[in-house]
């Protein structure tokens, strides 16, 4: 029973291991995720590497950085995508990147924000930064965040199959979704050497894309 999940209202970024299981009591948690991507337009491709080398100069490499100076990687990532989404297919409804989307859902009391949310129409994915590079952390936060959405889906006249979510600190990037009965996850990552834009990452920006083009 979705009411007897949490005993008393949390926020989303204080969820336990023992609250997020009793969360997903009965759902099927595989840790492999299917790796689709969908290759990003060479110009979009191109302006993440070029915000990269501008945010080594100005703000220092992102291992370095505190969570608000990492979290503008992130967002170029997040933005430049979503701008490739809304030229490739410019008749649907325009996709958004919204940033601090509270999520509040009285059936799991619980609430909060998500760092970020790219959302068209109903459709969302939830983005959020592992808060001090703690992915396991940050997954019982995300996962809590995708299950109240996923009791907020009911109530639409549409209700949306499949629900995603992300959890990064732009080196290790956590990939979720969940269709309702099954939860998948997995974790990868880009090795960062110095100054150099880690290639290792394009794939990663690849499956972003492919997820927001979608939703």
């Amino acid at each position: 029973d979705d009411d007897d999940v949490i005993d008393a209202h949390v926020p989303f970024s204080e969820m336990t291991e023992f609250q997020y299981k009793r969360i997903y009591k009965g759902v099927t948690i595989n840790d492999k995720h299917v790796n689709e991507t969908t290759p990003l337009p060479k110009d979009i491709m191109d302006g993440i590497r070029d915000d990269y080398a501008r945010y080594i100069i100005t703000r220092g490499a992102p291992w370095e950085q505190n969570e608000a100076q990492r979290r503008a990687y992130i967002a170029s990532v997040l933005d430049r995508c979503i701008f490739a989404v809304n030229t490739a297919f410019p008749v649907k409804e325009e996709m958004k990147l919204l940033a601090e989307y509270p999520i509040d859902c009285d059936g799991l009391r619980a609430g909060g924000n998500a760092d970020w949310v790219a959302k068209r129409g109903d459709r969302m994915l939830i983005v959020i930064e592992a808060k001090q590079c703690d992915l396991r952390k940050g997954r019982y936060q995300l996962l809590a965040m995708m299950e109240a959405l996923r009791i907020c889906n009911k109530k639409l006249d549409d209700p949306i199959h499949t629900l995603n979510g992300i959890c990064t600190d732009f080196q290790n990037w956590l990939f979720a979704d969940n269709d309702g009965d099954v939860m998948n996850t997995e974790i990868t990552g880009c090795e960062m050497s110095g100054d150099v834009f880690p290639e290792s990452i394009v794939k990663i920006c690849e499956r972003v894309y492919h997820i927001m083009l979608n939703l």
